[in-house]
């Protein structure tokens, strides 16, 4: 196996990809229905990326994962108690956690502009904080 490093440099790798992705879609004038859908799609690998990385410490450290029926949430928790993330950046990413849960669990095509646009919006900074805060715990 892939050293710790390595593996969250592959993980950080492919999420630049997506917010590459998501401040090029950011910026058009109009987007289609399709094009909204597709940047919920990143949202949801913005924060499936950053989970990743999470359980890949929590494997690394032998962490306890959690496993109760709302794990994502506890994972979040978990990895303040841990020193991973401050509570600050376990605050910014609980809305996107929030988006994932309705994204998996809804259609697509529900997805309006307005509704995500704060969320790509603050994703930038959000993604900053969480790699700061990654990078300092390595």
């Amino acid at each position: 196996m892939k050293p710790l490093s390595i593996r969250i440099k592959v993980e950080l790798d492919n999420i630049d990809k997506v917010i590459d992705e998501l401040k090029s879609a950011y910026k058009k004038e109009y987007k289609s229905n399709l094009e909204i859908s597709g940047m919920g799609a990143l949202l949801h690998n913005f924060y499936s990326g950053i989970e990743n990385i999470l359980k890949q410490i929590f494997n690394e450290y032998h962490f306890v994962m959690p496993n109760d029926q709302s794990w994502h949430k506890t994972l979040l928790s978990e990895a303040v108690k841990n020193k991973i993330i401050t509570d600050k950046v376990k605050y910014d990413l609980e809305k996107y956690l929030t988006f994932r849960h309705f994204f998996i669990h809804s259609y697509s095509f529900i997805l309006k502009e307005n509704s995500i646009k704060p969320l790509i919006k603050d994703v930038f900074a959000a993604y900053e904080s969480v790699k700061k805060d990654i990078y300092k715990y390595l």
